[in-house]
């Protein structure tokens, strides 16, 4: 769930943040956030910044990690308005060339 979900909101932002969290998963192997209890979890995605993608999996270029990290930005407002945004830069840091920062 995206940070304003457990504060009874939700809009595109949150699935902007929904299908970073997927990006994150399908490029690192792992989810950005995880812990021994459904709360723990709840509180990482309320207060704990994702350990950035490219610490595990190195190849992974840091126009990709950049659209990422800004998919999974707490704030909302911080977000891609809507998922087309979300997809183009996507395709946008995969047509750039690689570069690890």
């Amino acid at each position: 769930m995206a940070p304003e979900q457990f504060r009874g909101y939700a809009d595109e932002h949150s699935e902007v943040y929904s299908v970073g969290i997927l990006l994150y998963q399908l490029l690192t192997g792992s989810l950005p956030f995880d812990g021994p209890g459904h709360w723990k979890i709840c509180l990482q995605h309320l207060e704990t910044q994702p350990l950035a993608p490219s610490f595990l999996n190195p190849s992974l270029p840091c126009s990709v990690e950049r659209v990422i990290l800004s998919a999974l930005e707490k704030d909302p407002g911080r977000r891609y308005q809507t998922i087309e945004d979300l997809l183009r830069a996507f395709q946008k840091a995969l047509e750039a060339p690689t570069s690890f920062e």
